[in-house]
């Protein structure tokens, strides 16, 4: 399985910021400056994706859109996120979900399997950001 993240984009109606600098292979994330967006575009693919938010208590996530925009073996995908709100598009088809859990078993029965992990006595899918 090929995954490229082509662009991430975090905004709200007034401010708005877009990595859309990612090429194929490693990608290094670097600036001699802070505050400049490195942290948060890291953090904001992995919430867009499904993670729990691990952003700066200063950082008022839940109001804003993040969108990334991925290449799966050769086909495109965008995924956004918006508090637990999902939408996924893909094949020119758009599909939302209300919840984690659903984004995440719709992810594993159309884009790829993703493992299940025990956790408290039973099977648990595991989040794409593992």
């Amino acid at each position: 399985m090929s995954v490229i993240i082509k662009a991430v984009y975090i905004g709200d109606g007034d401010e708005s910021f877009v990595e859309n600098g990612f090429s194929d292979g490693l990608n290094v994330v670097f600036s001699n400056d802070n505050n400049v967006g490195k942290t948060i575009a890291m953090q904001g693919i992995m919430f867009t994706l499904g993670a729990s938010p691990s952003f700066p208590d200063s950082f008022q996530y839940r109001e804003y859109i993040f969108i990334v925009d991925l290449e799966i073996d050769g086909e495109d995908v965008s995924v956004m996120r918006n508090r637990n709100t999902f939408a996924i598009c893909r094949g020119g088809r758009i599909d939302t979900f209300d919840s984690v859990e659903a984004f995440q078993n719709y992810w594993s029965s159309n884009v790829w399997p993703l493992p299940y992990l025990g956790k408290d006595g039973r099977k648990t899918i595991a989040g794409l950001e593992l």
